[in-house]
């Protein structure tokens, strides 16, 4: 709402939010493809903190074999908290896209495809079912909006949430099924 009346500010807003899309993104996929968080050691913080797949109180997913799977916390202290992050950043993307009369809006792109890999891979099904909605809402208010740009984001978010979610199809249905 601060934003509302200052449209000078929008680009400020954009840049502050993709840079820290980017850091999030950043530390989330290390942490992915480490299953800790040990490289944020040098940084001392106090959250996220030091977490592996053996930490006591650590949001793990299991294999069916029994192997473990770390969640991932970004530099937030759970994982929900990074999804609904994740889930602004693709928010703040989509309106940008939408905002612009040209074709810069594609500059915008490869944020959007980041947050929606960093919004697949926390395995938050809370902020799953929030993408979910945003799309449909925009799809319901297509006759407002431009169609292209509505099928253009949709279709790419799809796209990168199911690319990431087919080799992860195992975790995938257990956080989805009972």
């Amino acid at each position: 709402l601060s934003l509302q009346d200052q449209p000078k500010a929008w680009n400020g807003a954009l840049a502050g939010t993709t840079l820290a899309l980017l850091v999030q993104a950043f530390a989330g996929f290390i942490e992915f493809n480490a299953q800790s968080t040990q490289f944020l050691k040098p940084f001392n913080l106090h959250w996220p903190g030091l977490i592996d797949i053996t930490s006591k109180g650590a949001s793990i997913l299991k294999f069916a074999n029994g192997e473990n799977f770390l969640r991932v916390y970004g530099l937030f202290p759970h994982p929900n908290i990074l999804a609904g992050f994740a889930l602004f950043g693709i928010a703040v993307a989509v309106g940008f896209i939408f905002s612009s009369k040209r074709t810069s809006w594609f500059i915008v792109t490869p944020f959007l495809m980041i947050g929606t890999a960093l919004l697949a891979v926390t395995f938050s099904r809370s902020a799953w079912l929030g993408l979910a909605a945003f799309f449909l809402v925009l799809l319901l208010k297509s006759k407002l909006l431009d169609r292209k740009k509505i099928w253009f984001a949709t279709s790419l978010s799809v796209i990168v949430f199911a690319s990431i979610m087919i080799p992860l199809r195992e975790l995938f249905f257990r956080r989805t099924t009972f």
